[in-house]
């Protein structure tokens, strides 16, 4: 099992987990629902390059 943060309920865009290893890529997420109760969240999801 994977322990690694970050974790499926406490991210944010901010968070430094969110960039690649090498600084140049990033994940951002956005409008995230929760599907149904004790189910995965869904929503946008954006890679971005910098």
């Amino acid at each position: 099992m994977n322990n690694n943060y970050p974790n499926q309920w406490e991210f944010s865009n901010t968070d430094k987990e969110m960039f690649s290893p090498n600084q140049e890529y990033k994940i951002e997420f956005y409008n995230l629902n929760e599907i149904a109760m004790g189910a995965p969240i869904g929503g946008e999801c954006h890679l971005l390059i910098h």
